[in-house]
């Protein structure tokens, strides 16, 4: 009976650390670095309550580790019945507005949508379809720290596939149009050519612009 004793001691700490998961039936309390769980995840974690904590943890996991918010999340069981997921969640930079649905989505630095809303405050593209365009939105963010406006719109022959010709048009105070290209090397370049394009139409006292066309190499005014 001895030789077995270790044995049986082994196989009771095992099965009081282990079994106890599999009976546990999990409350699941989701948690992030801004206070409540994000609208489009907590309904996807709530159909694991109930679920023993083994199952509850593997498929929280899951669902975590699928989703674009999710930047980082740490599980926590708390006694009797209790399973904490606290989430780091992205930060959206952009966003953009289907015309075609009225849906707004909301990026991140690399491109990624990371949730649909019905409304959001950050600068906004208004285009034809759900088709990222980074460099339309890095533009968009750019005019809307220099100028404090906040839409513009994705334009030209709806005939092509995609955004080929088409321009991002944004209305600058002054009624000053202007027409961005949806392709360039660095947007902070644009960003740049703007200013100092812009800088001197609000100097002509004349007012003989209301245009300003980046498409070319040399800007042109109209």
């Amino acid at each position: 009976m001895k030789k077995y004793l270790p044995f049986l001691l082994i196989f009771l700490t095992a099965s009081v650390i282990f079994l106890p998961q599999f009976l546990i039936k999990v409350r699941l309390i989701c948690k992030s670095q801004y206070g409540e769980c994000p609208p489009d995840l907590a309904p996807k974690l709530q159909t694991l309550n109930d679920k023993n904590l083994i199952q509850a943890k593997k498929k929280t996991a899951k669902i975590l580790k699928d989703d674009p918010l999710v930047l980082d999340y740490s599980m926590q069981f708390k006694f009797p019945d209790v399973l904490e997921v606290n989430l780091l969640i992205k930060k959206p930079s952009f966003a953009f507005q289907d015309k075609n649905t009225g849906k707004i989505y909301t990026v991140d630095e690399e491109g990624k949508v990371l949730s649909e809303k019905d409304d959001t405050s950050l600068p906004l593209v208004i285009q034809e379809g759900a088709d990222v365009n980074l460099f339309a939105l890095k533009i968009m963010a750019g005019v809307f720290a220099m100028y404090q406006v906040r839409t513009g719109e994705i334009a030209g022959k709806q005939s092509l596939a995609g955004f080929a010709g088409k321009s991002l048009v944004v209305e600058l105070p002054g009624s000053i149009r202007v027409i961005f290209p949806l392709e360039s090397a660095d947007s902070d370049v644009m960003l740049g050519a703007l200013r100092l394009v812009y800088a001197r139409v609000q100097n002509d006292k004349e007012n003989k612009y209301s245009e300003i066309d980046l498409r070319f190499k040399n800007p042109v005014l109209r």
